[in-house]
């Protein structure tokens, strides 16, 4: 109990005590995290994730010792595509890695007509004198959780330029985030900043190390993910695995947004430069894959639902205007299902009523129960996060809109869901191409270089053969049927849940 009597000298000399024990505090832990990084404890490594683990992980490239060369590994090709870079990088050549799923890739094609491959046509046209080494690091069904690893590795290649394009694939694989539902909310400020110490990540690593990784506990706190994608579409019927399932969804995006974020932070960490790319989705000419009913609706309700729709079938040709009313009515019968919003988007695009019809193409992109394109929330993030940090950035989807008649987004310059056209990829690459010249290289641009683009790309396609695009077609195909569950692998049951 304080004394009635007591001093202003000695409350002052309590303070001062404890404000020097905090002070004693901070900077033993200052000393301590000092220390940890300059012996190099705590380094930032592919077990950070605070989401999922990964049973185990290989490297992407190998030295080919014959070439001289770093190669993709064989054992990667079944996602991958081989490329390749020197050993040893020369004085005047910029590397570039690019970073993403099947777009990146330049699928249904390949990395021969990506944007990587124009991009390198294109600088090399602007900086004749210089180097550049465009490598694709773009895997078929890679989520943004599966690039980190890859960007961590590709710090020990000489890199000038990380380029990221994600979003696209981070609801394929099955995972339950269990007891991390506080995760479910993006990680705040406070939480990130301590997870970057490096005494937090040595003590980490420490504790991992010996609690295990087979522990029980080990898998409640996050789920372990297998080495290659384990996407639910690679099996017969994987469609019907899919469900609304709003608490997955909501983990789904804080995951996703965390990856952009640890990306970010590797990129200020090693002073690498990052351009970040938010990738394009077809709304206009690609219904949603699964549609269903919300919950709480009726079977009579689904009755009315369905006579609404029929009636607004009946007047699609005759009235679009009245099949728009018919099918809104549904819609405040049921909003989510997703198919509705696509039907109402595309009556308003007949009445050339745009700016409705976005809307209910964006509706129908949340809606969808089985997100395979970048939803709004997420292509949403991208934009104010770049924006936020100032990190060189680019709209994919406003940039290809400029190339449509129709100010949304369709089949004219994707070929399917997400993926460009190879004259979508040239549009990208051209782009890039820019921001590269104005952001990153400070000598002089070659006179007239653009002039001479039609001519390189021509050169190019020259190299293509007849093979490489009737693969390519093939692909489109069964990629098609893959988004309908049609794939030829086994059959859904056989999945196996991730531990």
């Amino acid at each position: 109990m304080k004394s009635a009597t007591e001093s202003p000298e000695l409350r002052m000399s309590r303070w001062l005590t404890r404000l020097q024990a905090i002070g004693f505090g901070l900077l033993l832990l200052l000393i301590i995290e000092g220390a940890c990084r300059f012996a190099g404890f705590g380094e930032k490594g592919v077990g950070n994730d605070p989401f999922v683990g990964f049973s185990a992980q290989e490297p992407l490239f190998a030295l080919n010792p014959l070439r001289n060369r770093y190669e993709t590994r064989v054992e990667r090709l079944l996602y991958f595509v081989k490329d390749g870079f020197h050993r040893h990088k020369d004085s005047d050549t910029f590397r570039i890695f690019v970073f993403g799923g099947s777009t990146v890739q330049g699928r249904p094609y390949s990395i021969e007509t990506a944007f990587s491959k124009w991009l390198r046509i294109n600088l090399g046209l602007a900086f004749p004198n210089k180097k550049f080494e465009v490598v694709n690091c773009g895997g078929v069904s890679y989520a943004s959780y599966r690039l980190v690893p890859i960007v961590e590795e590709c710090l020990a290649y000489q890199p000038d330029l990380f380029i990221l394009c994600t979003g696209q694939n981070e609801f394929l694989e099955a995972r339950t985030y269990g007891s991390l539902k506080w995760l479910a909310k993006p990680l705040g400020r406070p939480v990130r900043a301590i997870r970057s110490l490096a005494t937090y990540r040595a003590m980490d690593s420490l504790y991992r190390r010996i609690r295990g990784p087979d522990s029980k506990k080990a898998k409640a706190e996050k789920p372990t993910m297998k080495m290659e994608v384990d996407a639910l579409l690679d099996y017969r019927r994987g469609l019907e695995a899919y469900h609304r399932d709003s608490d997955w969804r909501r983990g789904v995006i804080a995951h996703f947004q965390e990856n952009i974020r640890r990306i970010h932070d590797i990129s200020k960490e090693t002073a690498v430069p990052l351009m970040v790319l938010n990738p394009p989705v077809n709304v206009k000419d690609s219904p949603p894959f699964k549609s269903e009913h919300g919950d709480g609706i009726s079977d009579e309700q689904k009755g009315a639902y369905q006579g609404l729709i029929s009636q607004a079938n009946d007047h699609y040709r005759s009235d679009v205007s009245k099949a728009a009313r018919y099918l809104q009515k549904a819609i405040d019968l049921d909003p989510q299902y997703a198919l509705t919003h696509y039907s109402l988007a595309h009556c308003y695009l007949a009445m050339g009523e745009f700016a409705k019809a976005e809307e209910s193409f964006q509706a129908a992109l949340v809606e969808d129960v089985c997100p395979l394109r970048v939803l709004p929330s997420m292509r949403d993030f991208i934009d104010e996060y770049s924006n936020q940090k100032r990190i060189p950035y680019l709209d994919l989807q406003s940039l290809l809109e400029e190339h449509t008649e129709a100010p949304i987004l369709g089949s004219e310059i994707l070929v399917d869901h997400v993926h460009p056209s190879i004259r979508g990829h040239q549009i990208i690459a051209q782009a890039i191409a820019d921001l590269v010249i104005d952001e990153f290289i400070e000598e002089a641009i070659g006179p007239d270089w653009e002039s001479t683009r039609s001519e390189a790309y021509q050169a190019h396609f020259n190299t293509l053969d007849d093979l490489y695009y009737s693969r390519g077609n093939i692909r489109l195909d069964n990629l098609r049927a893959w988004t309908k569950g049609e794939t030829e692998g086994p059959p859904i049951e056989m999945h196996v849940p991730i531990e």
